[in-house]
């Protein structure tokens, strides 16, 4: 990509009303984090970025849901961010 696009939740929903759409779920899109070679960068990027997806659900629950992201294909850092998605972040699901 030559950039990356600033958004947010409240630009999110204008350009929703704009275009009647009522409600979105929140996920990240391919590549996902396969492009970071670390796992451990794979882990904590997946862990901003559901961070970031719940603030916008806490924000505007009625215009967003998460479908939180995974660190795949490390199994273990994947289960453990499962049970930190659906305690801490109170995510709609894992696709």
């Amino acid at each position: 990509m030559p950039y990356l696009p600033e958004r947010n939740a409240a630009d999110a929903g204008t350009m929703m009303d704009e275009v009647g759409i009522a409600a979105a779920a929140l996920s990240l899109s391919a590549p996902g984090v396969s492009f970071l070679a670390d796992p451990g960068e794979q882990a904590a990027l997946v862990r901003a970025v559901n961070s970031g997806g719940a603030a916008a659900v806490a924000a505007y629950p009625h215009r967003f849901g998460l479908l939180a992201s995974l660190p795949l294909p490390d199994v273990d850092a994947a289960l453990a961010e499962i049970e930190y998605a659906f305690g801490a972040l109170h995510t709609d699901c894992v696709p």
